[in-house]
């Protein structure tokens, strides 16, 4: 499973052990970096972090800074 963190900005980073990370950025969008050390990115695992980046976006507001996560399994 990856855990993704959100910040009153966006989805700050998510990642996984051995220094494989997908780190990605949004204010009311998307923007995603892929550090390609065996990990595979696919349009199932895109379309899960799209589905929680629009449940989550727009909580917990500006000026509210801190952190909620979620875990996507794929």
């Amino acid at each position: 499973n990856w855990t993704l963190y959100y910040n009153y900005m966006g989805p700050r980073y998510f990642e996984r052990g051995n220094n494989q990370t997908l780190k990605g950025w949004g204010n009311l969008g998307i923007k995603w970096e892929i550090e390609r050390k065996g990990i595979e990115f696919s349009v199932e695992l895109a379309n899960l972090l799209n589905q929680g980046w629009e449940r989550l976006k727009g909580y917990p507001g500006p000026g509210r800074q801190f952190q909620m996560r979620m875990v996507v399994y794929w």
